[in-house]
């Protein structure tokens, strides 16, 4: 088995999903309970460019963001690590190897074996100036992302309960933590 070390590099492949829209909406529900089953790197690139991904050749973005700052970055938490999304290369860059999954939360333990939690943060450096916008732009990305988990079979809830400091931590760049997105099969 590889270690993983900050900086891996984990390729993703295109997004999936053909689902309404119309549909998706109707079928959404916060889920809190999650079979053990891992999330396929298919399933998970789809909801990752809903997320925060870029939609077009000139790199128009998924969701809005305030200004066109595109401060949004999401984080993928598993078992192994966290990763950042990187929406150009369509690729998870880790930022931290080893599990921390308990770390985005204070106490829903279901989070902490969960398949997957995504963190929306904003990078601190592109977030200057329009801090009081930042958490509409994560909840744009939060509602994207339970969509696309509807749209791929997934069940999904939007969490705001969690250490900041200790999820900053485990984040390992300069960026804030606005909103948790905990995902995996229903059990």
């Amino acid at each position: 088995m590889q270690t993983l070390k900050r900086g891996d590099v984990r390729e993703l492949p295109a997004p999936i999903a053909d689902m309404k829209l119309i549909a998706a909406v109707g079928q959404r529900r916060s889920v809190r309970e999650f079979s053990d089953q891992k999330v396929d790197a298919s399933i998970l690139a789809h909801v990752l460019w809903c997320t925060c991904g870029t939609s077009s050749a000139e790199g128009k973005l998924t969701v809005p963001t305030t200004m066109d700052r595109r401060e949004m970055t999401a984080y993928v938490l598993d078992s192994e690590g966290v990763w950042r999304y990187d929406p150009v290369k369509n690729a998870l860059v880790c930022t931290h190897a080893g599990d921390a999954r308990a770390d985005s939360t204070t106490d829903q333990d279901f989070v902490k074996t969960a398949p997957v939690t995504l963190v929306i943060a904003a990078d601190n450096k592109k977030a200057a100036g329009i801090e009081d916008c930042v958490k509409y732009d994560a909840g744009f990305c939060g509602m994207a992302a339970q969509l696309a988990c509807v749209a791929v079979g997934l069940g999904s809830v939007v969490r705001g309960s969690f250490d900041a400091e200790k999820l900053t931590r485990a984040l390992g760049e300069d960026a804030t933590p606005l909103l948790c997105v905990t995902l995996g099969f229903a059990a």
